[in-house]
């Protein structure tokens, strides 16, 4: 913005603060871009003048405007990397956007080319940013409500899955302690046989009971305890202090 127009500009803001206050609403300040806080939605506007290429060459007034503005900012001058940082030349005509892009039936920009000083238009302004809080808001429940109806159903999903789920590990388990239980038949009727201690079926034997005590073992409450912990079905319990 050129320096001539810097006052103007702040009178422009101010007659925008004042008419949004009006309406109780507030003016938030950013790092990018300053916005109004209109029921719960920020509408971010923005105050510029615009600027036109031009080639032609400077008049008094352009080149004061430039030696000004290189004194006052050195740093972002020498930043430009334009072969000709000045080709673009200020209008002298303030611009007002508001909102975050192009909304059906709303206007996103007021510009004194076409409407003449914007610091009276300051209520048709707020008007407008009211009109793009409330499309906004619109559109904001709509996203909120179609994204909580998506984590209710993956809910729903994940709770099918977690039944589904503890319904499979109780029937392993019981068909697990079914065959512990014929096995554990087994084991006592090739005791009731007595085979000869140095057979193939007292090894069998002696086999067959360690294995039955480690199926055992897992049946207990400590490899059930186990099991459930690996299996993330029902969570873990809460520890009991010195336990």
């Amino acid at each position: 913005m050129s320096p001539e127009l810097v006052e103007r500009a702040l009178r422009t803001l101010d007659a925008i603060i004042r008419a949004a206050e009006r309406l109780r609403h507030t003016l938030v300040a950013r790092t990018d871009s300053s916005a109004l806080l209109i029921d719960s939605v920020l509408v971010p506007f923005s105050i510029t003048e615009s600027f036109r290429l031009s080639d032609a060459p400077p008049d008094a007034g352009e080149l004061d405007r430039r030696r000004v503005f290189q004194e006052r900012y050195p740093d972002q001058v020498a930043s430009y990397g334009f072969v000709n940082p000045w080709m673009y030349r200020p209008t002298g005509k303030l611009s007002v956007s508001i909102g975050t892009g192009p909304m059906a039936g709303l206007r996103a920009k007021f510009t004194e080319a076409s409407l003449g000083n914007l610091e009276e238009r300051a209520g048709e302004i707020v008007a407008e940013a009211v009109a793009h809080a409330a499309a906004h808001k619109v559109v904001r429940d709509k996203v909120e409500a179609r994204l909580a109806e998506r984590r209710a159903d993956h809910n729903d999903a994940l709770h099918v899955e977690q039944e589904e789920g503890r319904a499979k590990f109780l029937a392993d388990k019981a068909a697990q302690l079914q065959q512990v239980s014929q096995l554990d038949a087994f084991v006592q009727h090739m005791r009731a046989a007595s085979p000869p201690p140095m057979s193939e079926a007292a090894a069998c034997l002696r086999w067959a009971e360690g294995h039955l005590e480690g199926r055992k073992a897992a049946l207990g409450l400590a490899g059930i305890e186990q099991a459930v912990h690996a299996s993330g079905l029902w969570g873990q319990p809460s520890q009991v202090d010195g336990r």
